[in-house]
């Protein structure tokens, strides 16, 4: 497998884009594809964190507030000489200004994505409710638009036990944080880790569990951020979970 990342995560968001259907339920498709897009961001900068003096580790069950904690560690990179991983920083601070706008009513896409997900209906009233659905999507196109500008200057290629990310002669391993599953013929992204394994999730096929041996030891247990961690309240200190030690010696840098 390979070819551009940008055209991975493009075809990767389609289920997400096939199940609107124009009426105000597309608003938790919308809150969905953005969760998605999150969990590209935040495991493509841990996985690039190696190389970067503040690492990034994921959580167990990492939720919003916690991977956009994650993803604000990544701004301490902007004065690396390493021109790669100063690029991811810069994109950090743009993908995470997003989060910092109201998009509706004074709220923030997590303020909504999350009323959404903890039973707040959607309005019976057809204007409020398109007012959130259109909110909503016009905040997924800008996450879209920021990431896939992003991925656009990476290509990848991916065998059974690697997966390597290249911009240019850069080269940075992507495994474990990504799954090559070569049965399935698709690339899963890290979404969860318990005593029984490691869980990606791949939007074309579903979530799965990687059988693999070697996984078993992939990851240590550390600090968990857990659901209460919140964006913008959580210190970089604070912003510890799961390290992949796999990860790092998987990089390689023109000159090194």
């Amino acid at each position: 497998m390979q070819g551009k990342l940008s055209d991975l995560i493009r075809g990767y968001s389609m289920p997400y884009s096939k199940r609107l259907t124009q009426s105000p339920s597309d608003a938790r498709e919308y809150a969905a594809l953005v969760d998605f897009h999150i969990k590209v961001a935040l495991t493509l900068l841990a996985a690039y964190s190696v190389r970067a003096a503040a690492p990034i580790k994921l959580g167990d069950t990492p939720g919003v507030g916690a991977m956009l904690s994650g993803i604000k560690l990544a701004k301490k990179w902007s004065a690396s000489k390493d021109s790669v991983v100063a690029g991811w920083a810069e994109f950090a601070e743009g993908f995470l200004s997003e989060f910092s706008k109201n998009i509706y009513d004074g709220k923030s896409f997590k303020t909504i994505r999350d009323e959404l997900s903890h039973g707040t209906p959607i309005p019976v009233e057809e204007v409020s409710a398109a007012a959130i659905r259109d909110a909503l999507r016009e905040f997924s196109e800008a996450i879209t638009q920021r990431l896939d500008a992003q991925l656009e200057k990476f290509t990848y290629t991916a065998s059974g036990v690697s997966i390597k990310a290249w911009c240019g002669a850069d080269v940075q391993e992507l495994c474990p944080v990504w799954d090559a599953n070569v049965t399935q013929g698709v690339i899963g992204i890290y979404s969860t880790f318990d005593s029984d394994g490691v869980y990606y999730l791949c939007p074309a096929t579903g979530a799965y569990r990687n059988h693999r041996p070697e996984c078993s030891g992939l990851m240590n247990p550390d600090t968990d951020l857990g659901e209460n961690a919140r964006h913008g309240e959580v210190s970089d200190a604070e912003a510890t979970s799961f390290v992949f030690p796999r990860v790092q010696t998987a990089s390689s840098q023109p000159g090194a």
